[in-house]
Order: C-alpha cells, then structure tokens, then sequence
C-alpha cells in the first residue's frame, strides 16, 4: 500500500520533470521603443515583437509590429542570434540605403530591453519589451 501511494506521488512529479522547459525567448513581447534620433524619420512607438525559433541553432525570428490605433502594423522580420550566456538576442537589419543597424536586446526574466544603433555608432532606438502571458 505504501509503495502504491509512493509512486501515486512521484508519477506526475516525474511527468513535469520530463517536459521539455519553456523556452525564454518564445512568446509576444510589448512595450515602448522611443527614438534617440533627432530630428529624423523616427517616431516613439509601442512595439509588439512575436519571437519563434528559427531554424538555426540559437537563432530566432522577430515579428517586428507597431500599435497604431490600437492595431498592430508590420514593421518587418528579423532573424537574430541568442546567447544564452549573456542572455543577449543580436540582430543586424538594413535601411533603405543598404546601411546596417545593430540591434541588441537584453533578456532578464520576463524582460527584454535594448536598442538599435546605426552604422555610424549613433544610439537610434531604445526598447524596453514586457512578456505578454496569456
């Protein structure tokens, strides 16, 4: 009888120990992305991220949306690279005269914040991203 209630006890305890953990990337993000350069083309926005894996080892896609009028709007895509040891999630994207910008962004818990800086080294864009739970 023991032994039968002992393993009643371990059995969904081992089951929870066996699913894969969450990924910590994973998920919608949202939150402000406020332009650092100005005057420019830029404009502070809340932006809404929907990262998935991507195919490669480390990397992930980006569903990069703005909120206006309450709905979101494409911005883009993104494929970045996550480092697990520094917890850092870096992408480089193209604007429409070819130049690069750098983004990086900081996982800590349910937060990730960053930024986007230009070719030239100009600080561009910070992001301060909360995970949405559903």
């Amino acid at each position: 009888m023991r032994l039968t209630l002992f393993l009643a006890i371990l059995a969904p305890a081992a089951a929870l120990a066996a699913q894969p953990a969450a990924d910590p990337l994973e998920g919608t993000w949202r939150g402000p992305s406020q332009c650092q350069y100005r005057p420019s083309a830029c404009r502070d926005e809340i932006a809404v991220y929907h990262i998935t894996r991507a195919t490669q080892p480390h990397q992930y896609l980006m569903v990069m949306n703005k909120v206006i009028g309450g709905e979101e709007q494409t911005m883009g895509d993104l494929v970045g690279t996550f480092d697990a040891a520094s917890r850092t999630l870096t992408a480089t994207s193209y604007d429409r005269q070819k130049r690069p910008g750098h983004w990086t962004l900081v996982l800590h818990g349910d937060q990730l914040s960053g930024r986007l800086v230009t070719s030239d080294g100009r600080l561009f864009r910070l992001i301060a991203l909360s995970r949405i739970r559903s």
